[in-house]
């Protein structure tokens, strides 16, 4: 589940409700206006997939384009949401392929070679001596894509923060054909470069929603909440080390920022915790103000 940190307030005064979703060097900010209008949300993901028949109307196969394309955006934001939480500061890069004359079962089973990978992933701390085995202090989080070879064949592209050092073990310890092993330079670009690589697997009408459209392990860091109101969010982002990468004023009635920062954690918190402060000073104010009024119309 995604960690949540709330500040509450109780300024009457507010207009704006902010939610921030940090995830590493990626920053999306949603401000929703809190006026009294009512926006039609319908229209949204349905419960259950279409089944397609061959006697399919125009207006079905519109439907279930819909509910993919609106699973596909759902899962592309997911992942880029881990990417950029887990591997900002730095990766390995492996591609896995599997070698039809090497593999006794169907390269083209999406399902089949997903088994493959995570044993062969748990197999890694595994050995009897230290040079088969990767140290138990490895942390062994791992992201992936899913791609196919022009014959059909599956291969994965997977991050994860394996060091140079087990390159070769890697190498050794793959069965099925070849693995590349690439370690970044650390450079902050390279996460962008790297997520607009691999996301255009996730859009492979082979993959879908009962084999995913990617593998993640169990313990990856999730993206960080806070939900907090100030309208000068965005500016103090924008003037503090970030790029503004995406803006977008929704008919929802929210407008949603996304940042590429340096920021930290501690940084938002700071600034919220500032902020708090701020807008309490603002409502004592206030309230003297309105008692004073009071004060004089008696």
């Amino acid at each position: 589940m995604e960690q949540v940190q709330t500040i509450n307030q109780t300024n009457v005064f507010d207009i704006n409700m902010i939610n921030i979703k940090l995830s590493g060097m990626l920053a999306e900010v949603i401000v929703r206006s809190a006026s009294t209008k009512i926006h039609n949300r319908s229209g949204g993901r349905k419960s259950t997939a279409l089944k397609l028949h061959t006697d399919v109307t125009d207006e079905e196969a519109q439907h279930a384009e819909d509910i993919r394309s609106h699973s596909i955006g759902n899962t592309l934001r997911k992942f880029k949401r881990l990417l950029y939480a887990n591997f900002s500061h730095g990766f390995t890069f492996l591609t896995l392929t599997f070698d039809k004359e090497k593999c006794d079962f169907d390269t083209s089973d999406v399902a089949t070679c997903r088994t493959k990978f995570t044993n062969f992933w748990k197999n890694l701390k595994r050995g009897t001596k230290p040079s088969e085995c990767i140290s138990e202090d490895v942390s062994m989080v791992y992201l992936g894509v899913i791609e196919f070879h022009q014959d059909g064949s599956v291969h994965f592209h997977i991050l994860c923060h394996v060091s140079s050092e087990y390159c070769e073990l890697l190498k050794k310890k793959w069965h099925h054909g070849y693995l590349d092993f690439q370690r970044s330079n650390e450079d902050p670009l390279s996460v962008q470069k790297i997520e607009s690589y691999m996301r255009k697997g996730i859009h492979d009408p082979r993959l879908n929603q009962e084999n995913h459209r990617y593998l993640a392990s169990r313990n990856l860091k999730q993206p960080v909440i806070f939900k907090f109101t100030n309208n000068g969010l965005p500016t103090w982002i924008n003037d503090n080390n970030s790029e503004l990468k995406f803006k977008d004023n929704s008919e929802h009635g929210f407008t949603y920022y996304q940042f590429i920062t340096r920021l930290t954690e501690d940084e938002f918190q700071s600034y919220i915790e500032s902020s708090d402060a701020n807008q309490l000073h603002y409502l004592i104010e206030q309230m003297e103000m309105i008692q004073q009024q009071l004060a004089d119309v008696a």
